[in-house]
């Protein structure tokens, strides 16, 4: 590493690379300010000399390019790992019900709608009171429960906090809950290797899945649900061209319930692994799904699920152009489309212990390289014990 004497680094600038205590602690990572208090500090510490991996660069205040303004933040280090955990144990409470349910209503084909609507408020308070955490939907573990359990109770979650954003009353936040809780279970009368199985489906096995949403309907029907409810659970693979099934309504005739269970429907399926293939990144996910807008899905309820999720979906990873990994940690109250971003390792791949924070907007998002895939998250986390 590369040696350089305090007594040159200027109060007030900026430099080009990280700044070591020695070559594992860092000082001062890129980007971040060289102040007054931390200059007050190598001197009271005794500190003369500092260690870079490249020679330092000094970069005046007016001549930076814009960048993510970072703040110190061990606190939400903590909550970001506590708050992680309480949205892992509440997911995975949601898929053992949700398991339980699919389960019996195959053995003897009940169910109980007051004890569904239960849970289902039980989610909208989660999505109310922790929406940074339990909407990292890409991140969430599966815990051993079939694709069947998984995607629906990670639709309802996303299908809910949209309904939340478009400002639905308490009483049709629980209908869409139930209809897009419910809207795969015809799926359950059919044979399971159709929609559990690993191998390429063929046309006949196809035109066989295309069955479920009817017998979904069906299913309802026999209950005391809303219309609602009904049509959420028919039409969640209409498509606004009318190239959907089953009725191949036009976007005009879809009910708002279809609309909405269609696209969190749709982006988790995106998100998700499968037997046959890996899942993929949620922010090309996202954009894929925005390149469709008019064709497959609803122009205001994609525009409510960017704003619901940023552009940069809760929980995925980045890599800066400075070769610095953050992941998008939380919404930005000022730019609702892009995210609060958290910097996880500096430019030479060391992990910080203390992880600064900043924000990315329309000015500073071309700061962004690329975004981590699915599979390289996964590997990212387990190469650096991330949590």
């Amino acid at each position: 590493m590369i040696k350089t004497p305090v007594n040159q680094l200027k109060v007030n600038y900026y430099y080009n690379v990280d700044l070591y205590l020695d070559k594992n602690f860092l000082l001062l990572p890129v980007d971040l300010q060289y102040t007054q208090d931390i200059a007050d500090n190598l001197k009271r510490w005794n500190i003369t000399h500092i260690y870079s991996h490249n020679e330092l660069q000094e970069i005046a205040e007016e001549d930076r390019v814009a960048t993510p303004s970072l703040t110190s933040s061990i606190t939400a280090g903590v909550e970001e790992q506590k708050g992680k955990e309480n949205a892992e144990k509440f997911y995975k409470k949601c898929l053992d019900y949700v398991n339980t349910i699919f389960r019996d209503f195959k053995n003897n084909e009940k169910l109980n709608l007051n004890v569904v609507s239960d849970k289902i408020k039980e989610i909208i308070k989660e999505i109310k009171t922790n929406p940074t955490y339990i909407l990292r939907l890409a991140s969430l573990p599966a815990y051993d429960h079939n694709y069947n359990v998984t995607h629906s109770t990670k639709t309802t979650i996303l299908s809910i906090a949209i309904g939340e954003k478009m400002k639905f009353p308490q009483h049709k936040l629980v209908e869409l809950g139930i209809s897009c809780l419910f809207h795969e279970i015809g799926l359950l009368k059919l044979p399971e290797r159709l929609y559990n199985g690993s191998g390429a489906q063929t046309e006949e096995e196809k035109k066989s899945l295309s069955t479920h949403t009817i017998l979904s309907f069906r299913i309802l029907k026999t209950l005391n649900v809303s219309r609602d409810v009904l049509l959420g659970v028919l039409e969640h693979h209409e498509r606004e061209d009318a190239s959907g099934y089953p009725q191949k309504l036009p976007g005009q005739k879809i009910s708002q319930f279809g609309k909405i269970i269609a696209i969190a429907c749709s982006f988790d399926a995106q998100i998700s692994d499968r037997p046959f293939r890996k899942g993929k990144d949620a922010h090309n996910s996202l954009l894929n799904m925005m390149k469709q807008i008019g064709r497959t899905y609803d122009d205001k309820i994609i525009r409510q699920l960017v704003n619901l999720l940023t552009l940069y979906p809760l929980g995925c990873y980045v890599q800066m152009e400075n070769g610095s990994i953050a992941r998008s940690i939380n919404y930005n109250s000022d730019k609702q489309t892009y995210p609060i971003m958290q910097q996880i390792t500096t430019t030479s791949n060391s992990v910080l212990s203390e992880r600064p924070i900043f924000s990315i907007n329309e000015e500073n998002s071309s700061q962004i390289k690329k975004v981590l895939s699915f599979s390289e998250a996964v590997e990212f986390e387990k190469q650096y014990g991330i949590v």
